[in-house]
């Protein structure tokens, strides 16, 4: 068992972990299996061609599958904040999958049109069990 993995799916043991990589934290996408240990999910990256990409040496690149939370640990829970905002918003309202385009409690977008993300204001009233 791994004290960093949340397991969010009992049937196939799908869940993620948080991970801290050179100091960039991120969530990880992570299977469990019937012994109990975690497993990282892996991809490749598409290269020309829509095939996968390979490294300098031929072999296939290989990379976590993960959503990268922030650089520093304040960042990563200010972002935190943001997605906890994001769905206390939508429960709030019965919304139950924001799009593009979508305002979260404050009137604020957090969507651009090109995907990127805006920051967020400060929340003092988020409570953030950590």
């Amino acid at each position: 068992m791994n004290d960093n993995f949340t397991k969010v799916d009992q049937q196939y043991g799908n869940g993620f972990k948080i991970s801290d990589y050179g100091g960039k934290y991120s969530l990880e996408s992570a299977q469990e299996n019937k012994e109990g240990d975690v497993y990282t999910d892996w991809a490749s990256p598409q290269g020309p061609g829509k095939q996968p990409k390979k490294k300098q040496d031929g072999n296939w690149l290989f990379i976590p599958v993960k959503v990268q939370l922030g650089h520093t640990l304040d960042e990563a829970i200010n972002n935190v904040q943001i997605i906890l905002s994001v769905l206390r918003s939508e429960k709030e309202s019965g919304q139950q999958h924001p799009g593009p385009g979508s305002a979260n409690q404050h009137g604020q977008n957090y969507y651009s049109e090109k995907g990127g993300n805006k920051p967020a204001p400060s929340d003092p009233n988020l409570d953030i069990p950590f």
